[in-house]
């Protein structure tokens, strides 16, 4: 006769390869990213935050953070908004990925003036405290900001409790669309990931 804790073993067992199956020969993880994601809202706004994303030792963007800041800079050539905030403190030691983003802005002729670069904050809520700060001054206080859509909810939220006003604006880098099984077991962990740094943003306090 199995034990009690055998049964249970052999339960958790079960659900994981179960977990396993419905991500690889499902569309569940892209109904997940579906329901997870936000939907683009973009309108006139005072400034365009573009979060921090992805730097490389020598002081190039990452991926997800060139898509970032193709949004952020199609967005202020649309005139939705009349300043272009960058974020991102970047690695410790490292170049600091808001002076890369405002770099790159200045060699595609947005007018100095315009830009602002935050070098704080390594984190969504840090982000938002130092960004706050930094747009206070200048009266901003509906944004459209830039990250990709799984993390815009926390973020837009994040920047709500921080006293702005949220316009989402979504530069993505992975498909909902995906089909093959290492992409769909990659954008589960994605969502998971998301979802459980909603709940600690939750608990903390910065939601």
């Amino acid at each position: 006769m199995s034990s009690p804790k055998s049964l249970v073993v052999v339960r958790l067992l079960g659900a994981s390869v179960l977990g396993v199956v419905l991500a690889v020969f499902t569309p569940l993880p892209n109904r997940l990213a579906d329901y997870t994601r936000a939907v683009p809202r973009l309108e006139a706004a005072d400034a365009i935050v573009v979060l921090g994303g992805s730097v490389y030792p020598d002081g190039t963007l990452g991926c997800d953070a060139l898509h970032r800041a193709t949004q952020g800079l199609v967005l202020y050539r649309r005139g939705l908004a009349p300043l272009l905030a960058f974020s991102g403190a970047g690695a410790s030691g490292g170049p600091v990925e808001a002076e890369a983003y405002s770099r790159l802005a200045r060699d595609l002729q947005i007018p100095p003036e315009s830009i602002v670069t935050v070098r704080r904050g390594r984190t969504t809520h840090e982000e938002a405290v130092a960004l706050a700060e930094a747009l206070r001054p200048r009266r901003v206080r509906r944004i459209l900001l830039v990250t990709n859509s799984l993390h815009l909810i926390r973020a837009a939220g994040t920047f709500e409790k921080a006293g702005f006003q949220v316009a989402p604006a979504p530069a993505d880098v992975a498909s909902s669309s995906v089909s093959g099984a290492q992409d769909r077991l990659a954008l589960l962990r994605r969502v998971a990931l998301e979802v459980a740094a909603r709940a600690f943003y939750r608990l903390a306090g910065y939601l």
